[in-house]
């Protein structure tokens, strides 16, 4: 049994400081975005992020946004003593250019699990999984740190019948903005 105890401690890092963040003991303004994800497996697994401007500006954004390149995922199975699962090293390579995203409306971007964690498809015939998400998200010419996002999401295991079914498998979000 292989431990991989940089994704452990990462995760643990990321529980606590989104728990310190959010009991109220840093004053951050309010960012103008809401971003949710959402992880759904019919043929494979994807993970959909959903970034809304809610601001009553337009805002302007690098093409690299969201991509695989500028969000942090560790996949953990369910079990206690499990660990994460490997992953490979894979690029978006987006092409450059800004993205600008008017009030009100939405900017979504997918990124195949399967692609990243090639055992995802037979882990979860045996157990739950967590994709634990974050990333930093910056206007183009901020000069500010930008806002981070993150959380977790659970993967229901499927039992071993039809791994990742015919039916949409959709996982639900658990976000906190960090």
């Amino acid at each position: 049994m292989v431990f991989r105890w940089g994704r452990i401690l990462f995760t643990f890092f990321l529980y606590v400081s989104s728990g310190m963040v959010l009991s109220g003991e840093y004053e951050m303004e309010s960012p103008p975005l809401d971003l949710t994800a959402k992880v759904e497996c019919k043929n494979g697994c994807e993970l959909e992020l959903e970034l809304k401007n809610i601001s009553e500006n337009s805002l302007e954004f690098y093409r690299g946004l969201l991509t695989r390149d500028s969000i942090v995922l560790v996949v953990m199975k369910g079990n206690s003593y499990s660990g994460a699962l490997d992953e490979l090293s894979v690029s978006d390579n987006p092409s450059p250019g800004v993205i600008t995203i008017n009030p009100g409306d939405k900017y979504v971007r997918r990124i195949d699990l399967q692609r990243i964690y090639p055992t995802l498809k037979s882990d979860l015939g045996g157990s739950d999984l967590i994709l634990f998400w974050s990333s930093e998200i910056k206007t183009v010419g901020s000069k500010s740190r930008g806002f981070r996002f993150g959380g977790y999401i659970v993967i229901p295991r499927t039992n071993g019948v039809e791994p990742m079914g015919s039916d949409s498998n959709t996982a639900t979000l658990r976000k906190k903005s960090i």
